[in-house]
């Protein structure tokens, strides 16, 4: 009996009691994906998001204009741009 593929549990073949393992497995990746902390969103201003794309301020607002950068105004005036939104809206070269 030392053949795994003789296993036998109350009668559960080992193929089937390692496809519910499996399962298990997923469901319990997928729970711990839904529990995981999620990351804290970073704020940029126009000068920092000029600064990480080593461009000028101008190019910020243009980019914006053009829609290829989204901004947030926060308290009035205050202009922020999400981390999130810089690094998704650079595309890779093919």
């Amino acid at each position: 009996m030392s053949d795994i593929t003789q296993l036998q549990v109350q009668g559960i073949t080992a193929e089937k009691f390692f496809e519910s393992i499996q399962g298990l497995r997923e469901e319990i990746h997928e729970l711990k994906s839904a529990i995981a902390p999620k990351k804290k969103e970073e704020y940029l201003t126009k000068l920092d998001v000029a600064k990480l794309l080593k461009v000028h301020p101008n190019t910020i607002d243009n980019y914006t204009e053009k829609g290829y950068l989204k901004r947030y105004k926060i308290y009035g005036k205050r202009v922020l741009y999400k981390r999130s939104d810089i690094d998704d809206s650079l595309t890779q070269l093919e």
